[in-house]
């Protein structure tokens, strides 16, 4: 953890056709060079997104996607993008093939995000534990510096007192939490020997006039860290179960990085259902719809 490590990870949200069908997709690209994401058709909005998952390298990008079954009851190979071209995260075209028919069509991408490419690295204010138990396994740390696509330091950005892995690269991620067109950094930490859910994550959202990241702790208070970014959707999502049926899913509009609810759906463990609706009216989540 002592040298500049690069932030590899990414989220780019993508609009864009295949053929004359304007779709919404977007892509989480991995370390070891794979992806995965999901997709919906504008046509469809409310149609059960279409997984993808593939592999990418400069030049060549080729990504299958996934349907279930219902007749068979299994997921089935029902597509295939292939990129010769690519570049970098902007924009990505080229052919996309019905593995059914084996029909083609041109296919193009262009990202959401304003700078979807721009690389970041980072190091970690971090120090051994006086706890020896925790000595072992973790690194404590308070706070990251951020560098430029030059290896120029940008700024350092305090956080609370955190662990990470020693065994590993700290997971860092660039993804857009609040829809703003800009690139977000999330920052995982690790909570000591527990045995599930042992992350946490901070969201150092991007400031496109200072063009440097802050540190936004009303996302971690909020919400915990369960939240998540629905990217189809454009809301954050935060779901509960608690292993025995009992299971809930809240959806939030960002404003202005304030939170408002849209949706809300429960389900107990004897089978009983809810779900609301919210708009938002005068800074306010206004219920429209319950059922």
């Amino acid at each position: 953890m002592l040298g500049q490590k690069a932030v590899e990870r990414r989220v780019i949200t993508y609009k864009g056709k295949i053929g004359s069908y304007p779709i919404r997709l977007y892509m989480e690209y991995m370390e070891s060079n794979s992806i995965y994401g999901y997709y919906t058709y504008k046509k469809y909005p409310n149609n059960e997104p279409i997984g993808i998952s593939g592999t990418y390298h400069k030049g060549d990008l080729r990504i299958g996607e996934e349907v279930y079954n219902f007749q068979s009851k299994k997921m089935i190979n029902t597509g295939l993008f292939t990129a010769k071209d690519f570049q970098n995260f902007d924009v990505v075209s080229g052919i996309w093939t019905n593995m059914l028919t084996s029909k083609q069509l041109d296919f193009e991408l262009i990202a959401v995000e304003k700078q979807p490419s721009e690389q970041y690295f980072y190091t970690l204010n971090t120090r051994e534990s006086d706890d020896s138990d925790i000595q072992k396994h973790y690194y404590e740390f308070d706070a990251i510096k951020l560098y430029d696509s030059n290896r120029k330091l940008l700024q350092e950005v305090e956080l609370p007192f955190s662990y990470c892995y020693k065994q590993e690269e700290l997971n860092t991620i660039l993804e857009d939490y609040n829809f703003d067109g800009y690139l977000d950094l999330v920052v995982y930490h690790r909570f000591p020997f527990q045995a599930r859910r042992d992350y946490g994550l901070y969201l150092l959202i991007y400031n496109p006039i200072s063009k440097k990241f802050d540190y936004q702790p009303q996302y971690r208070d909020e919400f915990g860290h369960y939240v998540r970014a629905d990217h189809l959707k454009e809301v954050l999502v935060v779901e509960t179960a608690d292993g025995r049926g009992n299971e809930s899913k809240y959806e939030y509009k960002v404003i202005d990085d304030n939170f408002y609810l849209v949706r809300y759906w429960s389900q107990t463990e004897f089978g009983d259902s809810e779900e609301i609706s919210y708009e938002v009216r005068d800074g306010k989540s206004v219920e429209i719809n319950r059922r």
